[in-house]
């Protein structure tokens, strides 16, 4: 993010993970569902809690997005959104880079400068047309519900979920992660 605000240790992990789960699946770009893939990996991470007190488990969120990610419209979809990029360059589609500007503003409205998974979350939750989204809102998930689970974790804690002082800057832009 370019102004100044930091990704947590898990977030970063998110990030880095997204980009193995798009070759995992030979996709043509990352989009919130290999996110929210790479986020379900971190058993730990406050987003993954925050959904379990909502009695919502990382493996039917796996299966049904997964199922989701296979249908012929998902395809379809990506084929009319997303170009190749060299090999070098990962082309980010809009739902990703847009869940993760409303993770930052979700962090810039909570007060927090460092943006975690449960920003991540709060992110999915709001972007309408992400597969991510919209498997989290189909599980049951609600976005005014898990802020409020977010704040009171926070207020709980007072640290980014991995309990770590120190983050570093990283850049993340549409069409390419370096």
């Amino acid at each position: 993010m370019e102004d100044g605000r930091r990704f947590s240790a898990h977030m970063q992990k998110v990030l880095n993970g997204a980009k193995e789960e798009v070759q995992q699946l030979q996709d043509r770009s990352m989009g919130s569902e290999h996110l929210l893939l790479a986020m379900l990996r971190l058993p730990g991470c406050t987003a993954v809690e925050i959904m379990g007190n909502f009695d919502v488990s990382t493996m039917r969120t796996k299966e049904l997005l997964m199922q989701k990610i296979w249908t012929v419209e998902r395809t379809e979809n990506l084929q009319k959104n997303s170009t190749l990029l060299p090999s070098a360059h990962l082309d980010i589609s809009p739902d990703a880079h847009a869940v993760v500007l409303l993770a930052a503003a979700e962090a810039h409205v909570m007060g927090q400068s460092c943006i975690g998974t449960e920003h991540l979350l709060l992110g999915f939750l709001r972007e309408s047309e992400g597969l991510a989204g919209k498997v989290l809102r189909e599980l049951g998930l609600e976005l005014e519900a898990c802020r409020a689970e977010v704040m009171d974790d926070f207020m709980r804690h007072e640290t980014d979920d991995d309990g770590e002082d120190e983050e570093e800057t990283l850049q993340f832009h549409r069409g390419k992660n370096d």
